[in-house]
């Protein structure tokens, strides 16, 4: 603290997402922080995109593999996001910064 340079100092304003519902949409979906703004305090932001991408990726290889229409594909991704996206988002809101003694 007395190191700070308090003429640079300013307020943030943390900003979160409202819960996200399911969505519809031909062309276009949300992973990440378009889906799931949160605090960046708890490190919580990259995990839900790293998630987001894994499951993404997973419902697009089916469509591959399987030949699982895209947009039913996209449809389960869009389906599943919220649930965990949602929790992610809340816990930032109770709990902005992660309490490294709570390990």
């Amino acid at each position: 603290m007395r190191e700070a340079d308090t003429a640079a100092t300013f307020a943030v304003r943390l900003r979160s997402a409202q819960p996200l519902t399911p969505w519809r949409g031909d062309t276009v979906t949300l992973p990440g922080d378009a889906a799931h703004a949160m605090s960046p305090g708890r490190g919580e932001g990259a995990n839900a995109t790293l998630r987001d991408a894994r499951s993404l990726g997973r419902v697009v290889t089916g469509c591959v593999r399987q030949g699982t229409p895209l947009a039913i594909a996209k449809g389960a991704y869009e389906a599943e996001t919220p649930a965990y996206g949602n929790e992610m988002v809340e816990r930032s809101r109770r709990q902005p910064l992660f309490d490294r003694g709570s390990r």
